[in-house]
């Protein structure tokens, strides 16, 4: 888990624990998976940083990756959204299911090499 700053957050990603405002009201919960609309409401609300499952700290998950495994990964984050797009990644079982089927599909992309 590691602390990002908005401005390097990505869709996908999924936050690792409750994203809270000043007052302690949960903007967002753990295990949400992040899209564009996310980082405009943190903004809004003035969060500058949420802890990313999978990230370590004062780095992206993709600033550890090579850049082969990038692509690999967003391929894989496109082909899952396609394949959930009728569901609700809002809900915590959807959310860690489409978490594994980006996993399957980027090893099925890359060949079974991870």
């Amino acid at each position: 888990m590691a602390t990002i700053k908005i401005d390097s957050l990505q869709s996908g990603m999924v936050v690792e624990s409750d994203v809270v405002d000043h007052k302690g009201r949960v903007l967002l919960s753990a295990g949400t998976i992040l899209d564009e609309k996310h980082q405009r409401i943190f903004r809004m609300w003035g969060i500058a940083e949420v802890k990313i499952q999978g990230a370590m700290n004062g780095e992206t998950t993709d600033e550890k990756a090579a850049p082969s495994e990038i692509l690999v990964n967003d391929v894989a984050t496109q082909q899952a959204k396609e394949l959930f797009r009728h569901c609700n990644l809002e809900h915590t079982v959807v959310q860690q299911l489409f978490q594994i089927a980006v996993q399957k599909i980027a090893e099925a992309n890359d060949g079974g090499a991870r």
